[in-house]
């Protein structure tokens, strides 16, 4: 708690909790290890952790549980860059993001799995994600379902952004 008022008080912000935990599809604790060279990278990650001697345990908790700990919690904007869990995590939170419907951010990290598994991955993070009406590439155009199933795309790092018709309005006015 001493971290959140102490980072509340230094910027001024009092709609930002923090919390010193990874998001996933369930609570507990698990091995996190980076695709790249040294832990706490930006591939550190919490897939495949057990294949090398460089992992850490962390402490994880689903949306849920953090909404549990945090209420009143609403989010409009939620921003996931979560090094390949993505295609866990956000199927573990369909109902939240059909009921709430924030804008999502949303790094994925397709290069990370198998390569067998990249397309069903994708299908099913996209399936998800089919509740909003409006996909953004990076550079903020309309793209398909289709071009993000491409050979290319499901073997590349794609970040998107997902809103619907009245945030997309909103946005533009």
């Amino acid at each position: 708690m001493l971290h959140f008022v102490v980072e509340s008080a230094l910027n001024q912000l009092d709609n930002v909790l923090p919390f010193n935990m990874a998001l996933s599809d369930r609570n507990g604790v698990f091995r996190m290890a980076p695709f790249g060279k040294e832990l706490g990278d930006s591939t550190t990650s919490l897939l495949d952790a057990g294949s090398t001697k460089n992992s850490i345990g962390v402490s994880a908790i689903t949306l849920k549980t953090a909404q549990e700990i945090a209420l009143p919690m609403h989010i409009d904007f939620l921003k996931i860059d979560i090094e390949g869990a993505e295609f866990s995590f956000i199927p573990s939170i369909k109902d939240y993001l059909s009921e709430i419907k924030p804008i999502v951010y949303l790094s994925t990290h397709s290069p990370y799995l198998a390569p067998e598994n990249r397309r069903e991955s994708m299908c099913r993070l996209l399936d998800t994600l089919a509740i909003y009406d409006i996909r953004l590439d990076e550079n903020l155009s309309p793209v398909s379902r289709d071009d993000l199933l491409n050979e290319k795309a499901v073997n590349d790092f794609k970040s998107l952004l997902f809103l619907d018709a009245t945030q997309h309005q909103a946005a533009i006015e």
